[in-house]
Order: structure tokens, then C-alpha cells, then sequence
């Protein structure tokens, strides 16, 4: 005798997906906010698994502070949403183990040309300084500061 096991119906969290996670001024805005792993696997079930939301849906990782957020722009199944969320989980959580956070933002700095966050207090002092002399010397010609050649692309 053979058993046949027929998957009826499964229960799903809806408030799962639709949550007060969602941040006051995107509210509307998404197609629901989960936290951890086990919420992000029930997501395809919960919108259904062909469905392709135009939302973006928002995913707290590992540290709680930095979401990811999954852009399908209707044209994307919710159950691919599904697999991009839980790779984003899994490079985040593997950067919190690497560097104590889930983004590197030093490493992200230093790809696009920025100054170091140790420096960034003195190069800050350092252009007020700058500012403050340049008003001192232009005080009639310049009372405001407007045309600070010297300000420029900083």
C-alpha cells in the first residue's frame, strides 16, 4: 500500500507581510516589511508564489538596522523575491560576522574616492577654517559667503 501525501492548504502569518515594520513615511509604498529568515520564507507563500508584486519589499536583516530592500517591479515572481531576499540575508549576515555591521561603509568610502571616516573630523575643521578666514578677509565685497571659489566641488 502506497501513502499519497496531497498538500491541501498551508497557513500563512499574513501579518507577516503587511506589518507596522513599515516606516510612517513609506507607508503604501510597499509590498510588506519582514524581519529574519523564517518571515522571508513565508513571503512567496503569503502573496502567492506567481504573483508579481510592483512594490518594493523591505527586509530587516541580521543587525536590525539596515534594510534591504527588493525592487520586482512587476515584473519579477514574488517566489524570485523570495530567493533575492534570502541571498541578500545570507551576504549580510556573513558581513556582520566579517566586520560587526551588515554594510562595510568604510570599504564602501574608499570605492568611490571619499575620505576615511577617522579624517573626516578634521577635514571638516578644516574647511570651516577656511570659510571663516575667506569671510573674514571679504567682509564688504562679500558679507554672506555667496561666491566661495574655494568652496567649490567640496
Amino acid at each position: 500500500m502506497v501513502d499519497i501525501l496531497v498538500p491541501i492548504a498551508r497557513v500563512v502569518d499574513v501579518a507577516v507581510v503587511y506589518d507596522d515594520q513599515i516606516p510612517m513615511d513609506m507607508q503604501g509604498q510597499l509590498s510588506g516589511s519582514l524581519r529574519g529568515a523564517k518571515q522571508v520564507s513565508e513571503f512567496a507563500h503569503a502573496v502567492g508564489r506567481d504573483r508579481m508584486p510592483t512594490q518594493p519589499l523591505m527586509v530587516y536583516g541580521p543587525d536590525n538596522g539596515m534594510p534591504i530592500l527588493v525592487v520586482g517591479g512587476g515584473v519579477t515572481e514574488a517566489a524570485e523575491m523570495q530567493d533575492l531576499a534570502e541571498e541578500a540575508l545570507g551576504k549580510q549576515e556573513e558581513n556582520v560576522k566579517k566586520y560587526g555591521r551588515a554594510f562595510d561603509f568604510d570599504d564602501a568610502r574608499e570605492r568611490n574616492g571619499m575620505i576615511r571616516r577617522e579624517d573626516f573630523g578634521q577635514v571638516l575643521s578644516d574647511a570651516l577654517q577656511r570659510n571663516a578666514d575667506y569671510l573674514k578677509r571679504n567682509q564688504v565685497t562679500d558679507p554672506r559667503g555667496r561666491d566661495m571659489p574655494h568652496m567649490r566641488g567640496a
